[in-house]
């Protein structure tokens, strides 16, 4: 993949490349919008621009993954309250799954970005040169 070999400039554009052809598709969408959230290097990142295809995401599919990705797209925004606000609506949501449908590691990640968001700004997630950059961080 090209993101593991560090081609970020390269993967985002194959990506945007790739939704400019298929608009519709809530793969891509969604696939753009991790990138613009989290991507390990900072400088490839676009919240605004993530908010809004995330929303779309979240808007054709609201699923717990969708939710977190709009919380995350928010931080990578700067709006840390609107982030905490959608990751406690992932918690609430994911406290409501069946019992065993998400792993203790998944909660734990929800509560400890939860924390991130509540700190304020700022609350992005962490690149990869950043010292508080962790395993999570892989998006």
């Amino acid at each position: 993949m090209m993101v593991d070999g560090g081609y970020l400039a390269e993967a985002r554009a194959s990506l945007e490349s790739a939704l400019a052809e298929i608009p519709t598709s809530g793969l891509l969408t969604q696939a753009l919008a991790r990138f613009l959230a989290l991507a390990p290097d900072l400088s490839q990142r676009d919240g605004e621009r993530a908010v809004v295809l995330a929303q779309r995401v979240f808007a054709a599919q609201s699923t717990l993954e969708n939710l977190e990705l709009v919380a995350e797209a928010l931080a990578e925004a700067g709006r840390c309250e609107e982030a905490a606000a959608h990751q406690r609506q992932a918690l609430e949501a994911a406290a409501g799954a069946e019992a065993g449908a998400l792993g203790s590691d998944h909660l734990a990640i929800l509560v400890s970005t939860l924390q991130r968001f509540e700190a304020g700004a700022p609350c992005r997630a962490p690149g990869a040169s950043s010292p508080a950059a962790g395993p999570e961080d892989d998006g």
